[in-house]
């Protein structure tokens, strides 16, 4: 499969950042000999929150990971993720009818008559871009009707 995107680095440095000072920050707080019990809670709990931004950044939003968004097309199909809880969907280009484009986001209509949504959630405009123009592309090969800008 094609990768036409990848996540945002900035995504990644800006979680691996909040989750290095999360950690610090908790750390140094139940360090400093507190010994309130309210505050040795929460400085856990903000360091076990600096934990999962830790490996979020670091793990989860990498390129080559399962749970990164993302669109891949191939001769076959589509398979698309937008988000880091949501399922991959795959998608073949013989049951889709028709995709159209919005501002920021594209819609893929079934030829069973459903709807599937997904935002572009890319800062980058290039590779908002690259996403419309691979899929009108390909889709144009494939007689599959294409709307919008």
């Amino acid at each position: 499969m094609r990768p036409a995107t990848s996540p945002l680095l900035l995504g990644r440095i800006f979680n691996t950042l909040i989750g290095i000072i999360f950690i610090a920050v908790g750390g140094m707080n139940i360090s400093l000999k507190t010994f309130n019990t309210y505050m040795i809670v929460l400085n856990v709990i903000l360091m076990l929150l600096g934990l999962y931004y830790l490996i979020s950044g670091l793990f989860l939003l990498a390129p080559g990971s399962r749970y990164a968004p993302r669109i891949e097309m191939d001769e076959d199909g589509v398979l698309i993720k937008d988000d880091i809880f949501h399922r991959s969907k795959y998608y073949e280009w013989t049951g889709i009818a028709g995709i159209s484009f919005g501002i920021y986001k594209f819609t893929v209509q079934l030829k069973s008559g459903k709807n599937q949504t997904f935002q572009l959630n890319f800062q980058q405009e290039d590779i908002n871009e690259e996403i419309k123009s691979s899929l009108t592309e390909i889709g144009m090969l494939k007689n599959i009707i294409i709307t919008g800008n």
